[in-house]
């Protein structure tokens, strides 16, 4: 009979599985709850965002500039994990605000709302990206070998001897000619990591939008703890966007060897990336919050809560 009592479920024993609980005899936990369960939604609207983006930019630095021989090396994909794995663990620390909100918050991530704002940062990420990438372009110096069917290549093949460097007339863009054929360039997407100027400037830009998403993306007021209360994201992000800022002007040498990067040609080309990176930033935050004052007017941020919480 006492086994039997066990195994009987009581009233209230479903609350304990529950995310959230508030236990008082009013009433009044109802609040609570609902309180509770908007900064839960809101703060899965921010994940989403902020993975839908990572992973859009990110894709495209591993696929297409992957052809181009850009890659990131270990140390470098090793600290932007670890780096968004805090940032993640730091975000939802965020608890709700002891007001109700008079509004609700997006109730899917299938909505209007959720598309635009995704579609328009993802946009300006990628729009910056070319931007840095084509400012990075004529800096490099490409070196091309004559390709496998080219006089040179047959006759040094077998011989044992690498590729020899085009010597004839070339139609390839950026090649000084081959004999007998068409010439490659000497970027294998295979080889080792070799850090470049381009790889610098991708890294650094990535990373900046990174940073930048979470930023953009923290909801705040009026579901959750405003940014400027919840100091271990807030200084986490004021000092990454520091460090990346001084790596792009070069102002600390050891900085940038430990992030493994090249150095930057001329002081017009380090304002010329930071400028890009610091517009980053700020249209993320204004990309969101233009989507907000469209679709959700009453929960759009004041211009304080925007740079400070």
């Amino acid at each position: 009979m006492a086994r039997q009592d066990v195994t009987i479920v009581r009233l209230g024993d479903a609350s304990i599985a529950s995310p959230f609980t508030c236990r008082q005899t009013s009433i009044f936990p109802t609040t609570k709850i609902v309180q509770q369960g908007r900064c839960t939604l809101v703060t899965m609207m921010q994940i989403f965002k902020i993975q839908a983006l990572s992973c859009l930019t990110l894709a495209y630095c591993l696929s297409a500039l992957y052809l181009d021989g850009v890659k990131l090396g270990d140390q470098q994909l090793m600290l932007s994990g670890v780096f968004s794995a805090i940032l993640f663990l730091l975000l939802s620390h965020a608890k709700p605000l002891d007001t109700l909100a008079p509004n609700r918050p997006p109730s899917t991530i299938c909505c209007l709302y959720m598309t635009l704002t995704v579609a328009g940062q993802f946009g300006l990420h990628m729009n910056l990206l070319f931007s840095a990438i084509a400012l990075a372009r004529p800096h490099l110096k490409a070196a091309w070998v004559c390709s496998p069917e080219s006089e040179l290549s047959v006759s040094n093949k077998a011989d044992g001897i690498p590729a020899p460097p085009c010597l004839g007339a070339c139609s390839t863009v950026g090649c000084a000619g081959c004999v007998g054929g068409t010439c490659v360039s000497d970027r294998d997407p295979e080889a080792d990591f070799s850090p470049n100027l381009l790889n610098s400037v991708v890294f650094l830009v990535t990373t900046s939008a990174q940073v930048a998403t979470f930023a953009a993306n923290y909801r705040g007021r009026p579901y959750m703890t405003p940014l400027l209360q919840n100091k271990y994201l807030l200084y986490t992000l004021v000092g990454s966007t520091l460090c990346l800022w001084c790596a792009a002007l070069e102002v600390f040498p050891d900085l940038n060897e430990y992030l493994v990067l090249t150095k930057m040609p001329s002081a017009d080309f380090k304002f010329s990336l930071w400028r890009l990176m610091a517009l980053d930033l700020f249209g993320s935050l204004a990309v969101e919050q233009l989507c907000l004052f469209l679709f959700y007017p009453s929960a759009c941020r004041s211009p304080t809560d925007v740079l400070l919480s």
